[in-house]
């Protein structure tokens, strides 16, 4: 838990050194945008056997917009992973995105909801801090690394709708 502290620490002064970069004039991501993003994850070890590898979508909505100091969404996640047993979470997230310039943005998101897992369930939460590449306004790569139930480094596509 100490080490989530200290990276959540470390985005945020990233964050707010460079809130007045002036190349930072261009989000991709802004109020009442709608970002879809797949992922998928590179299992836990602590899991047991995977057979499934962790994947997941989420959908997240632009509410607000601080011009050269980056935006922040919400919305929710879905991810599943089948490891000894099947782990399902439910999450509703939020999401802060810096833009460096119109084509690389850092982001740090974090969640909270409901897993299932068998026999199991219970309050899940995640955080990730993650980098994108955008191809053009509409489509992105990225990578993120953080911790969830099911992994801790993930990688996928954003569509910006």
């Amino acid at each position: 838990m100490k080490k989530t502290y200290i990276l959540l620490a470390a985005v945020i002064t990233t964050i707010l050194a460079t809130a007045n970069n002036a190349n930072a004039q261009y989000n991709t991501f802004s109020k009442g945008d709608f970002l879809v993003q797949g992922v998928i994850g590179i299992p836990t070890a602590k899991s047991g056997d995977c057979h499934v590898p962790p994947f997941g979508v989420s959908a997240e909505y632009g509410i607000l917009d601080f011009g050269y100091a980056g935006s922040l969404g919400v919305g929710a996640s879905f991810e599943y992973s089948k490891y000894d047993f099947n782990w399902a979470i439910f999450e509703v997230i939020a999401g802060y995105h810096y833009f460096f310039n119109p084509k690389i943005e850092a982001h740090a998101k974090v969640g909270g909801g409901y897993y299932k897992c068998e026999w199991l369930g219970g309050f899940s939460r995640s955080i990730f801090v993650g980098a994108s590449y955008f191809f053009n306004d509409h489509v992105a790569v990225t990578v993120e690394a953080g911790a969830s139930m099911v992994t801790s480094l993930r990688a996928g596509i954003i569509i910006n709708l």
